[in-house]
């Protein structure tokens, strides 16, 4: 999650305030870090549609905000899947549960297509004409023989240790500028509507 705290810019402003104003601060700012929040989360739910091959809606329901309250004046925004933040920092990818990562090839007709469990290597390899091999690399890998000769073969699969994932997803640098590009207007705003609030109560 990414927090949202604008503690200083705040203070500047309450110093600038009577003391009706700035009984309203906290009010206005917990508002305000409340939008830029969920500006930020729709905006990066936009961002990942553009910047990666999504198959369904899952990662883009994955990035979520959390409001901030008058007790509570931090707002976050962020991801609940763990391989978003390999997106963001960059990382080697290492295997969970196996010792080696199975790395789809010919098996997936586009990167937009998912691979389906049929096509899942302990699936495929109880088939006649697939078997285990290792390429002139030494990469081991998952074969399918098309015709009953020993050549030409289909490479399915090939089996990694780890793979390297780049930073593309940016989501830092974009919610830091959403964030201090909009503060200001949106503050002034809720200032001025619970201090409206408040002078009525008054």
């Amino acid at each position: 999650m990414f927090v949202l705290e604008f503690k200083e810019t705040f203070d500047k402003v309450g110093r600038q305030l009577g003391v009706l104003e700035r009984q309203e601060i906290p009010f206005a700012i917990a508002r305000t870090l409340t939008e830029i929040a969920i500006e930020a989360r729709d905006e990066e739910r936009s961002q990942a549609r553009r910047r990666f091959t999504l198959r369904n809606k899952w990662v883009e329901r994955g990035i979520q905000a959390r409001s901030a309250t008058k007790r509570d004046l931090t707002a976050e925004v962020g991801s609940r899947d763990w391989f978003m933040a390999e997106q963001e920092t960059g990382a080697q990818r290492r295997p969970r549960r196996a010792s080696v990562i199975a790395v789809p090839i010919e098996v997936r007709p586009s990167l937009k297509q998912r691979v389906l469990r049929s096509k899942f290597p302990s699936r495929l390899v109880k088939k006649k004409n697939v078997f285990f091999g290792t390429l002139r690399g030494g990469q081991k890998a998952l074969l399918q023989r098309k015709t009953k000769k020993r050549l030409p073969l289909r490479l399915l699969y090939v089996f990694k240790p780890q793979i390297p994932i780049p930073p593309r997803f940016g989501f830092q640098a974009d919610v830091e500028r959403l964030a201090l590009k909009r503060i200001s207007k949106i503050f002034g705003r809720n200032l001025a509507i619970g201090i409206a609030q408040a002078r009525r109560r008054a």
